[in-house]
């Protein structure tokens, strides 16, 4: 299981898949899926429906599984390329920019109302909402500045894992701005209700990944076998049942989960990885569904599809927001993941054609 994700991803159809790109795009488009429910969710399901078991349970499913996973898939492939230090660099630049005119563009409607109709909404927060991709482009910068300092060293990664994980509460607690600063603020630190994915403690996540790299760099090849796998994902399924009231409840929390510490960090980190093992046992390219072939698809593009929902999402949420009860949610995600599917195709088919 793990050499296909340790092997680089290729660009083929979604009818040939091979073992080295599967894993990997399978698991990305499993959670791009996830983060469509939980962002209508948050922002179309009415107050009802959010707050009974079924909304708690997509709330849940819209954490673990998704954003932590992605920054840790983040790491593990930035740790383990051969770029240089300047590539990775320039590429955490390159996100930042995707942040900010994402955040243009599914705040789109909402600028519109604010600057025609005369809306009584400060547009900051949405302009500078601290999304994925500014997390993203951050840990990239970061990574790529002490890739060039700690090169393999597991213990100063570590550390500066640890860093990251469990400063946040301390930060916010004491080191705090005047309000001038609170917009560069909010990127790092600080509760913020549109600071979604601050560096303390998001930014320990892609670092766990680079860990991740490292280790299996080192001694995959000795103690990586199938039964070495099923131990872990033993031993990982019983802490996480012990301890699953405090990984959910956290979860469901909104505030609590994008501004957790890192005790919090670590339980994330175990369900990823027992989330990862569980797909390996379970999947391979050779006995594949159409709907498996989809997911690998989704994941292969996720960048596109993760942007192309967010500007459905966030542009209609200004006409149905809260207001939604589960069955127009469910035909709302279905249409939703059928438009994002389509623009995906539609950019892709484009950039052929200009290349």
């Amino acid at each position: 299981m793990l050499k296909m994700i340790l092997m680089p991803k290729t660009d083929v159809s979604t009818t040939t898949i091979p073992q080295r790109a599967f894993l990997p795009d399978l698991l990305r488009g499993v959670a791009v899926v996830l983060m469509v429910q939980v962002h209508l969710t948050e922002l179309f399901a009415n107050e009802s429906w959010f707050n009974s078991l079924g909304g708690q349970l997509s709330l849940f499913f819209g954490g673990a599984p998704a954003a932590p996973l992605f920054m840790v898939f983040m790491g593990f492939f930035a740790g383990k390329q051969k770029k240089t230090c300047k590539k990775l660099f320039f590429r955490g630049v390159k996100f930042l920019a995707y942040g900010l005119l994402l955040n243009i563009g599914l705040n789109f409607h909402l600028f519109y109302k604010i600057f025609t109709h005369g809306y009584q909404v400060d547009p900051l927060p949405y302009l500078f909402g601290v999304d994925i991709f500014f997390l993203a482009g951050i840990s990239m910068m970061i990574i790529a500045l002490f890739k060039k300092v700690f090169q393999k060293s597991i213990l100063l990664w570590s550390l500066l894992f640890l860093v990251l994980a469990f400063v946040n509460p301390f930060l916010s607690a004491s080191a705090v701005l005047p309000d001038s600063m609170k917009y560069i603020q909010s990127f790092f630190y600080g509760n913020f209700l549109w600071s979604y994915f601050p560096l303390f403690p998001w930014g320990a996540y892609p670092v766990a990944g680079v860990i991740g790299s490292l280790i299996a760099e080192r001694w995959s090849e000795k103690w990586w076998n199938e039964r070495n796998q099923v131990l872990l994902f033993m031993m990982l399924f019983i802490v996480l049942l012990i301890s699953f009231p405090f990984g959910f409840s956290r979860t469901i929390d909104l505030q609590s989960y994008y501004h957790h510490n890192g005790l919090f960090v670590f339980w994330n980190l175990a369900f990823v990885t027992c989330w990862v093992l569980f797909f390996g046992f379970l999947s391979s390219p050779e006995s594949a569904t159409s709907l498996t072939k989809w997911l690998v698809f989704a994941g292969r593009n996720v960048t596109a599809f993760y942007v192309f929902q967010w500007l459905w999402i966030g542009n209609l949420a200004t006409l149905v927001y809260k207001s939604q009860f589960p069955l127009p949610l469910l035909i709302w995600f279905v249409c939703l993941i059928l438009a994002t599917h389509l623009c995906v195709k539609l950019q892709l088919s484009i950039s052929a054609k200009l290349h």
